[in-house]
């Protein structure tokens, strides 16, 4: 299953989803794959009511989210400043060619 949330995740870490039901249903997934905020799924089991008592879910360690999650949006950042350069170039072929009467 697809889910998409503004959290920082890898494939590898668990999470629990739970459905808007009337039941409130809990499941256990493992992130198996990750495009920006949108995660690959494999959920594991529901979880019973004891579980969903007795847990909640464990933040991740701070140092290490940190780390990792400076480090993609340094990447993403450096890939925006990639497009934005691409389409400066392309608005000023645009512009020259407007100004030929070729457009």
């Amino acid at each position: 299953m697809a889910l998409y949330a503004g959290i920082q995740m890898v494939s590898g870490d668990t999470m629990r989803v739970e459905f808007q039901t009337p039941g409130h249903t809990q499941v256990e997934g493992v992130v198996r794959s990750k495009a920006g905020c949108c995660f690959g799924v494999e959920f594991v089991a529901p979880l019973s009511e004891e579980q969903r008592k007795a847990s909640r879910p464990k933040p991740r360690p701070a140092a290490g989210a940190t780390t990792r999650s400076q480090a993609e949006l340094i990447q993403l950042l450096q890939r925006k400043e990639q497009e934005i350069q691409r389409l400066r170039n392309e608005i000023v072929v645009l512009h020259a060619l407007a100004k030929r009467g070729q457009i």
